[in-house]
């Protein structure tokens, strides 16, 4: 009997010391998705540089020749076409896509022709198309943005090159890559956007910066319409907005965004270089004074931007026509181009100008963008009370 007692002691006893250290150990619950806050997006970068001033190991090469100026056409042939060797990506898992950025420095007459394309593989076999770079603009500060699947794992390069009417050939002394990595914008900030809906520099997750804006030296008295010339076909366009705030910042050298206001394929508005409206923007031909920028993301050479995106657009341009009195149908002496220009302008518009400072030759705002813009005004001069 003593021993029943005995076990019947123990066994509450150790009983009660699993009870007391069960109290004792806090309950920490099972997360769930709900609970898990997305990572902010995280820009990164990497870059290389390859020097042209020095004969280089070529996939393929036609008529070609390096020169301490840098490579240029062969003597005596009129065209010239050079195709690197593969070259590694050099950031590691980019998200949401690989983009890439190239800036070059030459020497590049009017009327001499000088393209430079990339291409991206996943294992160094099997290659995309090539992506032109847009070369909108000014040969002093020519550069190309260009998109690849995350998954790209290699790049590949095409410099074409032609001489002018007067032979005279390019020289390109050099190539500036960078890769970018705009991060992943979170899917519930993507899940909640909407057309015509405004994102402000922090709501789109602009990099910090120190950058303080120049302020504009005249009233605005030109609103100027561009297009970004990159891609129509990702999803998730905050990512594209800091993948262009870098190629301008850095890649440019412009420390911030160039344009004020950007408007994406889905209708969103964002604010874009620091300092608002009252900021000198770097858009319009190297002729930016009185003007104020509005780029529509993506490329419109050949397509058309879709009806929520102009319908912000045209929004947009009525609200700004209202703030500083302008006709949207209406015209106005520009003095930085010494043009008569629409109050509503195409950046193409610039080239026009005889000024020697203008820096002409831009396709910018695309050409089915740009055949709009009659009626563009139209329906702004509908919107202004």
């Amino acid at each position: 009997m003593k021993s029943v007692y005995l076990l019947v002691f123990l066994s509450l006893a150790v009983l009660t010391a699993c009870r007391k250290e069960t109290a004792s150990q806090p309950a920490t619950p099972t997360p769930t998705p709900a609970t898990i806050p997305e990572q902010l997006p995280q820009l990164r970068t990497s870059d290389a540089r390859v020097d042209l001033t020095t004969p280089l190991p070529t996939a393929t090469q036609q008529d070609t020749a390096f020169t301490a100026r840098g490579v240029t056409i062969a003597a005596e042939k009129q065209t010239a076409t050079f195709i690197s060797q593969t070259l590694p990506v050099t950031i590691a898992a980019p998200t949401p896509f690989l983009a890439l950025s190239a800036k070059w420095t030459s020497v590049i007459s009017k009327d001499a022709r000088f393209t430079l394309s990339v291409r991206a593989s996943v294992n160094d076999q099997d290659w995309g198309a090539w992506q032109l770079s847009s070369l909108d603009g000014d040969p002093r500060t020519q550069a190309g943005l260009f998109f690849f699947p995350s998954e790209s794992r290699f790049i590949q390069y095409r410099i074409e090159m032609e001489r002018d009417a007067k032979h005279q050939a390019p020289f390109v002394q050099d190539l500036k890559f960078r890769f970018i990595s705009p991060g992943a914008t979170p899917q519930n900030e993507q899940a909640k956007l909407r057309p015509a809906q405004s994102l402000t520099r922090k709501q789109w997750h602009c990099p910090e910066t120190s950058f303080k804006s120049k302020q504009q030296s005249a009233r605005v008295t030109h609103l100027i319409v561009h297009h970004t010339a990159t891609t129509n076909e990702v999803q998730d366009w905050p990512a594209v907005v800091r993948t262009i705030w870098n190629f301008h910042a850095v890649t440019n050298g412009w420390r911030d965004l160039g344009y004020h206001y950007l408007i994406d394929p889905q209708g969103v508005i964002y604010e874009g270089r620091a300092g608002g409206d009252k900021s000198a923007g770097i858009h319009f031909s190297c002729a930016n004074t009185g003007t104020l920028g509005i780029a529509m993301v993506g490329n419109y050479l050949s397509t058309a931007p879709n009806g929520d995106a102009l319908q912000s657009l045209e929004k947009l341009l009525a609200t700004k026509c209202q703030q500083f009195n302008l006709d949207p149908l209406g015209a106005g002496f520009h003095a930085s181009t010494g043009l008569k220009l629409p109050h509503i302008a195409g950046h193409l518009d610039a080239n026009a100008s005889k000024s020697h400072h203008v820096c002409a030759g831009t396709h910018c705002p695309g050409e089915r963008l740009y055949s709009l813009l009659p009626e563009i005004r139209k329906a702004v001069r509908e919107n202004v009370h």
